[in-house]
């Protein structure tokens, strides 16, 4: 920041490189395909779910427990698994989060329930809180089992 000539030339230098076309037709990364896979699967799919007007904690937790478990569900048993992969090879970690993120999102909706992605309230960033209200809230990690920081996650 002490050499403006220096920071002139580096983005000269920046305007000069060509950027990257994403393939969004393919969508190898998993970016955009989670959307309408997630309209579609909660459509086909739906999960009843009940909270009374002034859930607890517990409540919303056994809530969230439902939304995962359908979450698997589909990935297991209705052939969702196949977004996260790129031609026989995993996704990155963020293609499942992104998947999760579409899925849970419409369940919460239905719900009445906050989900929020990528919070920040503390110790640093969750993949995702779920609350309903200040007092009832959940936390939700995503973690692929090959990645080196799994247990660290839980």
């Amino acid at each position: 920041m002490g050499n403006p000539e220096l920071i002139k030339e580096l983005i000269k230098t920046y305007k000069k490189k060509k950027g990257l076309q994403y393939d969004f037709e393919n969508d190898p990364a998993g970016q955009v395909v989670w959307h309408q896979a997630a309209l579609e699967f909660t459509t086909n799919y739906p999960l009843k779910l009940f909270l009374k007007s002034k859930p607890s904690p517990d409540d919303v937790y056994g809530v969230v427990l439902k939304i995962c478990n359908k979450f698997k569900e589909l990935i297991e048993d209705n052939n969702l698994t196949k977004l996260l992969y790129d031609k026989g090879k995993p996704k990155h970690e963020e293609a499942a989060q992104l998947l999760f993120y579409g899925i849970a999102d419409s369940y919460c909706e239905t719900n009445n329930l906050d989900l929020t992605r990528e919070s920040n309230g503390g110790r640093g960033p969750v993949d995702f809180k779920v609350s309903k209200g200040y007092e009832a809230r959940v936390v939700v990690e995503v973690k692929l089992t090959t990645n080196t920081r799994l247990i660290h996650g839980f």
